[in-house]
């Protein structure tokens, strides 16, 4: 059969010493081809034609890419407008197809294949790789001594994939944190400070707020009232046990809190398949929900192409002559080959993911690269193990993961150890109560990344 090189839909470069097309997984095809330099190069379409049969299309280059002995290389690429858009589009067509999201080389909707450029009309398809129905054998129709073999990988021997899947919802709750206070301090807030304490309680209100509570309800209830006598000098100094009056006051609390807060689970499925040796690490898309059961049969899925494409780890180079009775259009990205090889035992078959169609000066021949399961295709049977955990992120059920920790100064000996500490000597000036921050609560904030709560004590 004839090759030609139509220009512009109408004009044979007879000229064109050499052309080469190069098809490779993923991109478009391109057609390289030598003319003389006195040849007429001012087309801007080409077409490459075998028989009645078109193999190319494409824009040519403005410029030539070489000038090497009197001749000019060009280059033309198959590949039409919105090529970019197109192709995204038929990534999300796939990735459509199930509910997980990778990232995975070659593997879209938990199948392995590779977008496929059409030489010819440009099209941008799909092409799984192991939905092949028909294998071209080659056994007897390529060069035998040019067969190269290239272990790629080690053996593949199992594979771990997780998935981790989280939900979200919205969750509000009141609850009244004040006997859990009192309960810490045997059932009442008992103070040596007077009026002072009532006064600094309400400040708790706004400390509450600040860490994402809202305060319904603040109040101290007293229960009893009274004066004590304590000594002047705690220390000893005073011989003549000289004492001070003080007012004594005890408390319940009431202090209602409500909270409102989105509640995030997350749940982690593992599926191991032989001895897990490749991690895998999948997600589900926004917007899906899914329960663990649909969760097990989408990764079931995706470990299964995961293998199969690791299998597949030795690669095949040889060259097949163009005879003419060859349909040279047969391969192409994503076919399926055999042959017999005296290198190996057995048959090698696999997918193409590299073709060139190449003709010098009248001798023509096709150089393919082939993936091959040099130990045999890895076909997952029943998943070995699967175990899943979650963790949930919640608000506040009790009062105590509010108000985790309390501490109160409940007698006048801690109370006046804290003055002298302080250097307040002047007791004298304490005849209306201990006017001192006595009460500590440690707070857990519902909003942990808040600047003011990264200390977790707060005093009123």
């Amino acid at each position: 059969m004839k090759w030609k090189l139509i220009a512009d839909g109408e004009r044979e470069l007879t000229e064109v010493v050499s052309f080469r097309v190069e098809l490779q997984k993923g991109k478009p095809a391109v057609l390289t081809w030598s003319m003389p330099m006195s040849a007429v190069s001012n087309f801007q379409k080409i077409a490459l034609w075998r028989g009645d049969i078109c193999l190319f299309q494409g824009s040519v280059m403005a410029y030539p890419t070489q000038c090497k002995d009197g001749s000019l290389s060009w280059i033309s690429v198959g590949v039409g407008e919105g090529f970019q858009s197109d192709r995204r589009a038929v990534l999300d067509a796939e990735d459509q197809k199930s509910s997980l999201i990778g990232t995975l080389a070659d593997i879209r909707g938990g199948e392995v294949g590779s977008v496929v450029i059409d030489p010819v009309s440009h099209a941008i398809s799909w092409h799984s790789v192991f939905s092949q129905k028909e294998t071209l054998d080659l056994t007897g129709k390529y060069d035998s001594e040019s067969i190269v073999i290239i272990p790629l990988s080690s053996n593949f021997s199992g594979v771990s994939a997780s998935v981790v899947r989280s939900t979200k919802r919205e969750e509000s709750g009141i609850l009244d944190v004040g006997p859990c206070i009192t309960g810490e301090l045997g059932g009442a807030i008992d103070t040596y400070s007077g009026d002072a304490l009532s006064e600094q309680f309400d400040r708790l209100g706004l400390r509450l707020m600040r860490a994402g509570y809202d305060v319904q309800n603040s109040e101290l209830q007293r229960l009893q009232r009274q004066r004590a006598d304590i000594p002047k000098h705690i220390n000893g100094s005073d011989q003549r046990n000289e004492m001070i009056s003080i007012p004594f006051h005890s408390y319940t609390a009431i202090l209602l809190c409500s909270w409102s807060t989105v509640v995030k689970s997350h749940e982690s499925v593992t599926l191991i398949c032989g001895d897990g040796g490749f991690d895998v690490s999948l997600g589900v898309k926004d917007g899906v929900v899914l329960n663990e059961l649909e969760v097990i049969a989408e990764l079931r899925a995706w470990v299964q192409a995961y293998a199969r494409l690791k299998s597949l780890n030795t690669q095949v180079k040889l060259k097949v002559p163009i005879m003419p009775n060859t349909a040279v259009e047969e391969f192409c990205i994503g076919r399926w080959v055999c042959l017999q090889s005296q290198h190996v035992q057995g048959l090698i078959q696999g997918p193409i993911t590299a073709c060139q169609w190449v003709n010098n000066e009248g001798v023509a021949w096709i150089e393919l690269t082939l993936l091959w399961a040099a130990e045999g295709e890895w076909v997952c049977g029943d998943i070995v193990h699967v175990s899943s955990s979650s963790e949930k992120v919640q608000g506040p059920k009790q009062a105590s993961d509010i108000v985790s920790k309390v501490r109160l100064m409940n007698d006048a000996v801690s109370q006046h150890a804290y003055a002298q500490e302080h250097c307040l000597d002047n007791i004298n000036e304490w005849i209306d109560g201990f006017p001192l921050s006595q009460l500590e609560l440690e707070i857990q904030p519902m909003n942990m990344n808040a600047d003011e709560y990264q200390e977790s004590i707060y005093r009123c």
